[in-house]
């Protein structure tokens, strides 16, 4: 699908989901469960996933969306990078993010920002 990417950078596994524009918890909650579906399918402990959420909703509903995200897909995560939020969605995806159990979160300015993160401290 266009919104996802996959690829292989210095022999890490990266997962690239394109969320940004999501203004209803439809599309979210749609776009997240097809997101666990292909991150199933690897390997424990092996993705990098990156994020874009810029310009996403976010709401105590996208919220717990992203917290059931997070949870579902934890146990085949190294390390995850959001792109494109600051302020109170940053405040917001963290906590999210340690609702979901991921600990290990990198905010980046753009995706190859984001994958230099990820190869250095993944």
């Amino acid at each position: 699908m266009e919104w996802i990417e996959k690829f292989i950078r210095d022999g890490k596994e990266f997962i690239y989901f394109d969320f940004s524009g999501l203004t209803t918890d439809k599309v979210y909650t749609g776009r997240t469960e097809y997101a666990v579906s292909v991150i199933e399918k690897s390997d424990n402990n092996s993705l990098y996933i990156i994020a874009n959420a810029n310009s996403v909703r976010f709401d105590s509903n996208t919220k717990k969306i992203t917290a059931r995200f997070i949870e579902k897909i934890k146990p085949y995560v190294k390390s995850v990078s959001v792109i494109g939020v600051d302020g109170i969605k940053k405040l917001m995806i963290s906590a999210a993010m340690k609702m979901g159990g991921q600990m290990n979160i990198y905010f980046a300015y753009s995706k190859e920002d984001a994958i230099d993160w990820l190869l250095k401290h993944g």
